[in-house]
């Protein structure tokens, strides 16, 4: 999966390839989102430390949208910032591994804290 942590995408969902989605056999559910009927499939069942965990508030439940995908995509689809939202993430760039904290995370002792800035909106609220 490519992991775009600006990119668009809202409700906590996320994006796979038509092409990933028929290799692991995801079977196709209605969905109505928006007013709109996106393909979307089911996910797979999540297992800890075995795949990605299911999307927070999401329109159509466990579910996952389709788009077209070039036969030759060296990526299957898509996290952006409405799926990464509001959880803890470790992105290890060095191990090129993302993971999933749990409620309970703690960073190391040592760790330093490295302070993000955010556009804010006249009244100090993050507005990005």
């Amino acid at each position: 999966m490519l992991v775009d942590t600006g990119g668009g995408g809202s409700g906590g969902m996320y994006w796979i390839g038509k092409f990933t989605a028929q290799r692991l056999h995801l079977k196709s559910i209605a969905c109505t989102a928006d007013g709109r009927h996106p393909p979307v499939v089911r996910l797979p069942d999540y297992q800890v430390g075995l795949g990605l965990p299911p999307p927070g508030e999401a329109p159509c439940g466990a579910a996952l949208l389709v788009f077209p995908q070039p036969a030759d995509s060296n990526y299957d689809g898509q996290l952006s910032a409405g799926y990464l939202t509001g959880r803890t993430w470790t992105f290890d760039y060095p191990k090129r591994r993302l993971t999933f904290e749990s409620d309970v995370w703690k960073p190391d002792a040592v760790a330093q804290r490295t302070p993000l800035g955010f556009p804010r909106d006249a009244d100090g609220t993050q507005a990005s």
